[in-house]
């Protein structure tokens, strides 16, 4: 989580900025310390990671009360960054 807080992310920001749809569901900088965390351990499938995000620790540390669905992470994995 503190490696991420440090990255540069406004290429993913202003993809939300461009569409003007207003916030995103989940913050971006969450979604992709959920992704990173989840490569790094062998998870790719976004219907396991929602899933994981409800019963593994270090996953609800990352997204706290609110898990993305599974859609959600497909979703922001497939955006475009630039």
């Amino acid at each position: 989580m503190d490696a991420v807080r440090e990255l540069d992310v406004s290429s993913i920001t202003a993809y939300y900025e461009r569409k003007l749809r207003g916030f995103p569901p989940f913050h971006p900088r969450m979604m992709l310390t959920l992704l990173i965390f989840n490569y790094a351990t062998g998870m790719r499938s976004s219907r396991k990671i929602m899933s994981r995000c409800e019963q593994d620790v270090a996953c609800r540390v990352i997204v706290g009360e609110d898990p993305p669905d599974f859609r959600a992470i497909s979703e922001f994995r497939r955006r475009p960054s630039t």
